[in-house]
């Protein structure tokens, strides 16, 4: 049998390991882990035990004090190695790492993947929705020019949703809201409105944080400003009002709902005349949704969550093309939110026949 350079290595430093008195240890390593170690590896332990219960030859004491020649034994042995099983161990040890610096009293945040194809829908309403086949085509907005009268608004009913610091735990010190625009949903507008301006597309952003005055009367707010917004410029024909999520589960754990890219998800509201108010032209929105929703699919087959159809109106029913949008939850941080703005703004450019590139996606 001819052995390799790296066995020999390895016998040598087992026989000095036998001269210095390690026969036991020599034979325990030679019967249970050499032989998964080495090529031929029966042969090989056999003439390791064989050789460490033969009686040794007298040697000089100073021989045996001689130093192990550690120098032969390479540092990264080309061994067959059980990559999965190792990567598996050191994903455990990350998560333990990650839960032992979570402070006492914390919460954890959990990623999750809610995403649904395009079509699909969450009918909170007693109405059969249309599929995507019959809904009507919208009309393409007149030629945009760059500084030209507004094609859409964009307003912040709930300015002042604020995001995680951390995507990994919360505590009950954790604020959900901030009146700071640089850190709640006026940013995520900012980033949205900014590419969208980049790509050519005029418009308005509203970015009075409405629920900063009133939570309980931020629609009503909202809606008075689109009203006149609308009076004020008849050239708008779209109209977003972008909010974030909150998703708990029953254990009291965050969701932080993300694509395969990395980017938090994106589920559009769609209000309906269900709950009395007169908005007889819902579809007209609806469509909008699912157009858009097919448009992002495109570009990220993860981003999106299902349509959700609701009773309410949330005052969509003074214009067509008006869609909430909720843009992650609670548990994502503002970086994952601000790449699905751009995301969507690409999206809307792209229903307004304007050709983008691809933006890339933030790590996970």
């Amino acid at each position: 049998m001819k052995l390799t350079e790296q066995g020999v290595c390895i016998l040598k430093t087992l026989w000095r390991l036998a001269v210095c008195g390690g026969l036991a240890a020599l034979v325990f390593f030679a019967v249970q882990e050499l032989p998964s170690l080495l090529p031929d590896r029966e042969r090989i332990a056999s003439l390791i035990v064989s050789a460490a219960v033969t009686p040794l030859p007298e040697r000089p004491i100073e021989a045996q004090a001689e130093p192990l020649d550690l120098a032969c034994i390479p540092a990264e042995p080309e061994l067959p190695i059980a990559d999965a099983f190792y990567d598996e161990l050191f994903r455990k040890q990350q998560e333990k790492e990650a839960l032992f610096s979570v402070p006492d009293g914390a919460q954890l945040i959990r990623s999750v993947d809610l995403s649904s194809p395009p079509g699909n829908v969450i009918n909170q309403t007693d109405y059969d929705p249309p599929s995507a086949d019959t809904l009507p085509v919208s009309a393409a907005p007149h030629a945009l020019t760059a500084g030209g009268d507004p094609v859409l608004l964009v307003i912040h009913t709930h300015g002042t949703e604020s995001f995680s610091d951390n995507g990994t735990y919360y505590t009950a010190d954790t604020a959900t809201r901030s009146s700071d625009p640089t850190q709640n949903m006026v940013a995520v507008g900012d980033a949205f409105c900014d590419r969208l301006t980049a790509l050519g597309v005029p418009l308005l952003h509203c970015r009075t944080p409405f629920d900063e005055e009133s939570y309980n009367d931020s629609y009503t707010l909202s809606g008075k400003a689109v009203a006149d917004t609308l009076e004020q410029y008849p050239s708008i024909r779209y109209v977003l009002d972008l909010h974030r999520d909150s998703i708990l589960f029953s254990d009291g754990t965050k969701a932080r709902p993300l694509s395969d890219s990395g980017r938090a998800q994106i589920m559009f509201v769609v209000g309906s005349d269900r709950g009395g108010a007169l908005h007889p032209n819902w579809r007209d929105n609806y469509a909008l949704a699912l157009r858009l929703t097919s448009y992002l699919y495109e570009r990220d087959p993860t981003i999106c969550r299902a349509v959700n159809l609701r009773t309410a109106s949330f005052n969509q029913q003074l214009s067509s093309g008006f869609l909430l949008v909720e843009m992650g939850a609670c548990g994502n941080t503002l970086e994952e939110v601000k790449a699905s703005a751009l995301l969507l703004a690409e999206a809307f450019a792209a229903h307004l026949g304007i050709e983008v590139p691809f933006s890339p996606a933030t790590d996970k």
